[in-house]
């Protein structure tokens, strides 16, 4: 009977730990989770709606130093059609105007407690609490040692492994670089990281606007040449700007394609014209 490990208990790491279970039904899969819950960024992502999928999904509209290597990840993922595997396990959904894909409830925590509704019926044993120290390969297979949540040091061998561990896209959710770090100390190759759809900071925000939710079309400009416009909901924060829009906008900024003169510009009466 195989023994399957994964590494990270998110969203990646109960879907692996489910698909797993259902693909060999005899096998023994375990995940592991530092957090003291599972899916603790995957309750705050879409504002805590959990934004699933999106219908305009295409490769033009990613930005990537890479084109080549896009097309084989987004063909996989239509391969594998995740939303229905959402269905098939019992999730309803609906789509919004601008073709984003939620639980029909809107409410993240349905989706990881259908997933760990699933992974109880399938037997998967989820323990939380526990911090991946090394992982090593033999002939037998693998070796993963962790410290538990009592503070004690533990071995799990396995037939294979995956690991779900994230990026470094979120700290207070436990996502705070220990993935890749591990991946390279494991024989992993890495590239740097940089921030990639993610709210921006203003170099001198006005913090009494903090709070404030407003529809705009917002673009980034270099100097006085538009790069490109985003419509959406614009967050105002206390450091600078937030929102899908916002964040769409910011996969500009990335090392080696950043704007010399980045700044952004709102429009918040888009309907109206000057004669108006």
């Amino acid at each position: 009977m195989p023994n399957i490990l994964i590494l990270g208990g998110g969203a990646a790491g109960l879907a692996a730990g489910l698909a797993a279970a259902q693909s060999a039904p005899r096998a023994q899969v375990v995940v592991l989770e530092r957090n003291p819950r599972p899916g603790k960024k995957l309750l705050a992502t879409g504002n805590g709606r959990c934004n699933l999928d999106n219908t305009g999904i295409a490769p033009e509209r990613y930005l990537t130093a890479d084109p080549a290597a896009l097309l084989p990840l987004l063909d996989a993922v239509n391969a594998a059609d995740p939303l229905g595997w959402f269905r098939a396990l019992g999730l309803y959904t609906r789509t919004d105007e601008a073709g984003r894909i939620y639980p029909y409830s809107n409410q993240a925590a349905d989706v990881l407690a259908l997933l760990e509704h699933h992974l109880a019926q399938h037997h998967v044993q989820l323990r939380t609490g526990c911090t991946v120290r090394t992982l090593s390969q033999s002939r037998s297979g693998y070796a993963v040692q962790f410290e538990t949540a009592e503070g004690s040091t533990e071995t799990l061998r396995a037939d294979a492994v995956i690991c779900a561990m994230g990026g470094a896209a979120g700290p207070q959710f436990g996502t705070d670089g220990f993935g890749t770090r591990f991946a390279a100390q494991c024989g992993g190759r890495t590239e740097p990281l940089y921030p990639s759809l993610t709210a921006l900071q203003c170099a001198k925000p006005n913090k009494t606007l903090a709070g404030i939710r407003a529809k705009a079309a917002a673009s980034l400009l270099d100097g006085s040449r538009v790069l490109a416009t985003e419509t959406g909901e614009v967050q105002f924060t206390d450091y600078g700007l937030s929102g899908i829009c916002i964040m769409q906008l910011s996969g500009l900024l990335a090392p080696g394609r950043s704007p010399k003169a980045p700044a952004v510009e709102l429009d918040l009466f888009r309907h109206w014209t000057k004669q108006s």
